[in-house]
């Protein structure tokens, strides 16, 4: 489900769209989709990164990688409901294959992603992998979302599959805290741990 959102970034409003995953665990595919759409402002299913997702995890397997423990990993059952994630590399892999003028590139340190999240623009937007903090006995398992960039305001502003439009404070990074989300979806706090950057190629309109 696609939603209005309107984005002030340097004083300026952007009008772009937020999206709601379809499925629990779909966030890798759903952030695809986002970024896309910021990229080239078209709507398209999120099944379609659902199956570029799955398509990937079955080339991985090919090649002789392991994409993931997650059920059903590399099967058409994937296409579905992506049920367990999916493992940042294959979003980079369905990136550079499908979209390689987007020139992604993964940074999976702290200190990669330290260095590269100013990177991360409303022209050049990115996907950051978050790893939720879980209580004990519980681990809080993984999410993927978009990073728009800062806004000049001193925020870092986000549109999270789940979540909808979320802003922190610069300085809070590599913390994330989703509570404040426009899809009011509860809470959630975590720390990013990996960064995919694109570089800027595709315009969309208004930019």
């Amino acid at each position: 489900m696609w939603t209005d959102v309107t984005v002030s970034i340097n004083g300026t409003d952007r009008g772009l769209k937020a999206y709601k995953q379809q499925h629990t665990e779909s966030c890798g595919p759903s952030s695809l989709l986002i970024l896309i759409n910021v990229l080239e402002r078209y709507e398209t299913a999120e099944a379609v990164m659902r199956l570029w997702c799955t398509q990937a995890e079955k080339k991985m397997v090919r090649a002789g990688g392991n994409p993931g423990g997650m059920p059903g990993a590399a099967t058409d059952s994937r296409v579905f409901d992506f049920t367990g994630g999916a493992r940042g590399q294959i979003l980079v892999d369905v990136l550079k294959e499908k979209k390689p003028q987007y020139a992604a590139a993964y940074r999976t340190t702290n200190q990669e992603v330290q260095d590269n999240i100013g990177l991360c623009t409303l022209q050049s937007p990115g996907i950051l992998r978050v790893s939720w903090d879980g209580v004990a006995g519980a681990p809080g398992g993984a999410h993927f979302i978009v990073c728009l960039g800062a806004d000049g305001g001193g925020n870092r502003v986000f549109l999270d599959p789940w979540y909808g439009l979320v802003s922190n404070r610069l300085n809070k990074f590599p913390r994330y805290d989703a509570s404040g989300g426009s899809f009011a979806a509860g809470q959630g706090n975590g720390s990013f741990t990996h960064l995919i950057n694109t570089k800027v190629g595709v315009y969309g309109p208004g930019f």
